[in-house]
């Protein structure tokens, strides 16, 4: 048995809480600079120069002036602070990111804006290889894996895409980092930054609930030691505490503990009222059983189209009053709806009634939905969505097409098929299809034998846990959604990369002890 793999063994075996940083401190290497880790940051660097000059991809900001998830970028320069706190349709860390960029870099905007997700990346780069070799995984095997994930083609388009995704995945890499040193320190500081990333991660993206949160801090708390749970509960309550403000300040403003109130009920109408025959709606519309919102089959559509069935209700606060956004789309001449608008947040709640109503009707309509949603999208390569398919770019149609999806579309669908098993273009990915399940089984079973073996506070078990966690959330939560299942799970999966990793380790060791067996 070599050096390397005696080292990792040892690492899942370690006595809990060890705060010394010599020799032997079992997970200290897993956080050493070494020589594989040097190779795939090289490797992910020298990816990004080859992306850059043989395939010619760019950064796209110009999501900034027509996605619904942002502020108007004239409130973003003008009037920040109060459009960030009224916002109640998102979380409001990643708009306030936006807005500081524009605020200091008003002309390069998407230069900063690159960089910065060039740095998230580079980050996960580091992340990825780090934990991995914490869990026990060899340094080849955790080098080759974070090196083929990160030089994706998926990767990529995400990490040059202006939108909260990528900053997400990045960020709950570096929560298991933090997370393990946690484990290994019992350090004040890192404790307080795992719970900080959570809440950034909770304040940018309204996936991650602050239900996610606290069943994060619960798991956390069951696996401490009594006599340290104190200080667990120290490190986590600012961050916590900010993150339920952002709550009781919508439940207090609007009415409604989310930090996705316009989105929500929307959601429920695409998923289950558009559903029902056209004819059976209309009945139940007159009938009163369903409102005449119920019609509608696209989100956000403009707000004359609701009257008279909403009310608008002017606040004299711009980013809730204003219908439209200021600048129009590039190449059109419309503007965009402005989805942070107050009378989204009626529209919603009308929907989300309508939902139940029809829930109420047709009880296995929602059942069926899921399920179909499933087989047709969650197991798509996680670049088969709007805007990242293979369109032909044009000047004026910029909502149809992604310029880098379409310089990679060779590429992408080279990594479609041997990484995620497509052999049909459009179809479900068979690595995903086979992979997905038989990983989560592993992860369970992984954390069920530490569990009987008593080593709750192992963080092995500690960090297992909290990525099934995540990735079970995440599962379920983008089951409540119409579309983009694959956007939602590529959110995790690094997490399933570091399962993967995993597991070829255990079968490895497996192996190998069935040779020495039969040896003797």
């Amino acid at each position: 048995m070599t050096g390397d793999q005696s080292e990792c063994d040892g690492l899942s075996a370690a006595a809990p809480g060890a705060s010394g940083r010599g020799s032997n401190d079992p997970i200290e290497p897993a956080f050493r600079v070494d020589g594989f880790l040097i190779l795939t940051v090289c490797i992910f660097l020298v990816s990004r120069i080859v992306y850059l000059l043989v395939f010619g991809v760019r950064f796209d900001a110009d999501p900034l002036r027509y996605y619904w998830q942002y502020v108007d970028p004239v409130l973003l320069q003008t009037d920040l602070l109060r459009s960030v706190f009224y916002l109640h349709s998102q979380p409001p860390l990643f708009n306030l990111y936006l807005g500081v960029v524009l605020k200091l870099f008003p002309v390069h905007y998407p230069i900063i804006f690159g960089i910065t997700y060039l740095l998230l990346g580079f980050v996960m780069t580091i992340c990825l290889y780090r934990i991995m070799r914490a869990l026990g995984v060899g340094q080849p095997l955790a080098a080759t894996l974070t090196a083929l994930f990160m030089v994706s083609s998926s990767v990529l388009l995400y990490e040059s895409w202006l939108f909260y995704t990528y900053p997400v995945v990045a960020f709950l890499s570096v929560s298991v980092v933090f997370l393990i040193r946690f484990l290994r320190t019992r350090s004040f500081l890192d404790g307080f930054l795992f719970a900080a990333t959570l809440a950034v991660i909770c304040l940018t993206r309204s996936l991650f609930h602050i239900i996610w949160f606290t069943a994060a801090m619960i798991l956390l708390l069951y696996c401490f030691e009594k006599r340290h749970r104190t200080k667990a509960i120290a490190a986590c309550a600012l961050p916590f505490v900010l993150v339920l403000a952002v709550y009781v300040k919508n439940a207090y403003v609007f009415g409604n503990f989310s930090t996705a109130t316009a989105y929500i009920g929307q959601n429920f109408n695409l998923v289950i009222t558009s559903k029902i025959p056209a004819a059976e709606r209309q009945a139940m519309i007159e009938r009163n059983e369903i409102s005449p919102l119920a019609e509608h089959s696209r989100m956000f559509r403009p707000i004359p189209t609701y009257l008279p069935h909403v009310t608008i209700i002017q606040t004299g606060v711009p980013v809730l009053d204003d219908q439209a956004k200021s600048r129009p789309v590039p190449g059109q001449k419309w503007l965009p709806v402005n989805a942070h608008h107050r009378t989204f947040i009626e529209i919603s709640e009308k929907c989300r009634d309508d939902a139940f109503a029809v829930i109420r009707k047709v009880p296995l309509l929602y059942a069926r939905t899921v399920a179909g949603n499933v087989i047709d999208r969650y197991f798509l390569p996680p670049t088969q969505l709007w805007p990242l398919h293979y369109h032909a770019p044009t000047e004026t149609s910029p909502l149809r097409y992604h310029r880098n999806a379409w310089k990679l579309k060779s590429v992408n669908r080279a990594f479609d098929l041997l990484v995620y098993g497509q052999y049909v273009r459009e179809g479900a990915g068979i690595h995903l299809l086979i992979g997905t399940p038989v990983l989560i089984v592993f992860a369970v079973g992984r954390c069920i034998t530490l569990l009987r073996a008593r080593r709750r506070a192992d963080p092995a078990f500690v960090a297992c846990s909290f990525m099934l966690l995540t990735v079970l959330f995440v599962t379920a939560a983008s089951f409540l959604m119409p579309y983009e299942h694959n956007r939602f799970r590529f959110n995790v999966e690094p997490f399933y990369l570091i399962f993967l990793a995993m597991l070829i380790t255990q079968i490895g060791q497996w192996v190998r002890a069935r040779r020495v067996s039969m040896t003797r």
